[in-house]
């Protein structure tokens, strides 16, 4: 996908804490009445409006913005795009051109060696001259207009894997940004935006029936970090501070292992 695909598409199905995904006409439903229910992809005006729900927050100190792309095998490249485009939107939210722009052009790269970069091609440059311009809440109407244009595409997608690991790699990236901020700034009215099993269940599944992603060891380390912090979440459904600090252990490790 080329950069403004990406960023609509994956786009912190995480960062906005909705536990509803649909796959095709398939829906899991939500397990906290609390969080809106958006479907799979997220519209950029629910992701900033769910980011808001936190609170004032520093994320140039929740995110290192890296800009590496040189990865090896389809599989960690895909989940290399999904943290990126986690970045990206936090970049998008605090108005940050810079780093915004280094993200987007690390998820282009990458969708480049995934041979998915021609996808509305026609477009990848309006992101870039939007945020150069400072003209943010333009680039909110542009982004939630090419969201319908990529929920078309999605259709005739056929790299499966690919989109699931984009999504898992910004799932991780998510919740490690989250659950750091938590663990600095512990609020129990709060910390269900972490409290995703609709979510974690669908992405168990999701790899279970995809078995030859399963085996790559990345893969195998996300998948085991969904299943850690499901079992987090069913032993402390209050999501104590403890809680909350392996949240944030097991999703940085997650997301260590996918971008070293």
């Amino acid at each position: 996908m080329n950069k403004t695909l990406v960023c609509i598409f994956v786009a912190l199905t995480l960062i906005t804490g909705n536990a509803l995904v649909a796959q095709g006409e398939k829906e899991i439903p939500k397990t906290d009445t609390t969080i809106p229910t958006i479907t799979l992809p997220p519209s950029p005006g629910e992701v900033l409006n769910s980011l808001s729900k936190i609170g004032r927050v520093e994320w140039s100190g929740l995110v290192t913005y890296n800009k590496f792309y040189n990865y090896k095998g389809r599989n960690k490249q895909a989940l290399n795009i999904g943290v990126r485009v986690a970045d990206a939107f936090v970049a998008l939210h605090d108005k940050d051109k810079t780093n915004f722009g280094n993200m987007n052009t690390v998820i282009f790269s990458l969708s480049k060696e995934l041979n998915i970069s021609n996808l509305i091609e026609d477009q990848k440059n309006i992101l870039h001259d939007l945020s150069q311009k400072d003209d943010w809440l333009l680039l909110v109407i542009e982004l939630n207009t090419m969201n319908g244009q990529l929920q078309e595409e999605l259709k005739k997608q056929k790299d499966d894997d690919i989109v699931l690991l984009s999504n898992v790699g910004a799932f991780f990236e998510g919740v490690r940004i989250i659950s750091t901020h938590f663990k600095n700034n512990y609020d129990p009215g709060k910390v269900s935006l972490l409290k995703q099993t609709g979510l974690i269940d669908y992405y168990i599944g999701a790899i279970d029936n995809c078995k030859k992603i399963k085996e790559d060891k990345t893969v195998e380390a996300a998948y085991n970090g969904l299943t850690g912090i499901k079992s987090f979440l069913a032993d402390d459904p209050g999501v104590s501070l403890n809680t909350i600090n392996k949240i944030q252990v097991t999703a940085s490790d997650v997301v260590n292992s996918i971008s070293k």
